[in-house]
């Protein structure tokens, strides 16, 4: 939510001191991003079998990085409809929002993490390939 918020500075960005904002969106914006993938990665390393994290690792990967190009075509699109600053304002609000999803019931539910890994599915069991 931190970095959808922070994006909403980067249109005000402008010639002379309003740059800051570009330099200040931006960086929260990394910052935010990069906290966010530690804890993902920690928490997909810690809880997924070792017998499928590769193969959990390569269909995230496939899902989050196919997916650019399209996101790529859309804001070009976007900018080329409405005008680039417009196109920015639209993507990053929609950025912005996207963080709402995390305020829903189902996700406000669960809340605790597993104490173990084998707390997740203890009924499930991964075969290792022979």
């Amino acid at each position: 939510m931190v970095a959808g918020l922070a994006g909403l500075l980067i249109p005000l960005t402008a010639a002379g001191p309003r740059a800051a904002f570009f330099v200040a969106g931006s960086g929260l914006v990394i910052a935010a991003i990069t906290g966010t993938n530690i804890v993902l990665v920690s928490f997909r390393q810690t809880y997924t079998p070792a017998e499928i994290l590769g193969r959990v690792i390569a269909s995230q990967r496939f899902l989050v990085y196919g997916t650019a190009p399209l996101g790529a075509l859309l804001a070009g699109a976007l900018g080329t409809a409405l005008g680039v600053r417009s196109a920015l304002w639209v993507l990053v609000a929609v950025f912005a929002l996207s963080g709402t999803l995390l305020l829903t019931r189902p996700i406000l539910s669960r809340r605790d993490l597993p104490a173990s890994p084998d707390q997740i599915r203890p009924d499930t069991q991964v075969d290792s390939p022979t």
